[in-house]
């Protein structure tokens, strides 16, 4: 196996499973901030949240970055496995 892509299938894992790690975190608030109407009626600002849409939108978000970050394990635990098989064969 060739160094050079050993070293990009690192990053990429690494670079996917912070990602998804990233999107689990921001959930929340890009969910609230999706679904925050404000209404202004001169001085009165009024703020209305669809809770049950930014709930749907949060777990939406979890679910994508969920599989995203087992996705980037699941490719980091699988290079360092074909790399460990590879130095393995060219010992023998």
């Amino acid at each position: 196996m060739k160094k050079s892509f050993l070293i990009r299938n690192f990053r990429i894992s690494i670079s996917s499973f912070v990602i998804g790690i990233l999107i689990i975190l921001f959930s929340n608030p890009l969910a609230q901030f999706f679904y925050t109407q404000v209404e202004r009626n001169g001085t009165i600002t009024t703020t209305y949240t669809d809770e049950t849409n930014a709930f749907r939108l949060m777990i939406n978000f979890n679910v994508i970055g969920a599989i995203i970050s087992i996705a980037g394990v699941n490719s980091l635990i699988l290079s360092g496995y074909l790399y460990y098989k590879d130095l393995e064969v060219r010992n023998e």
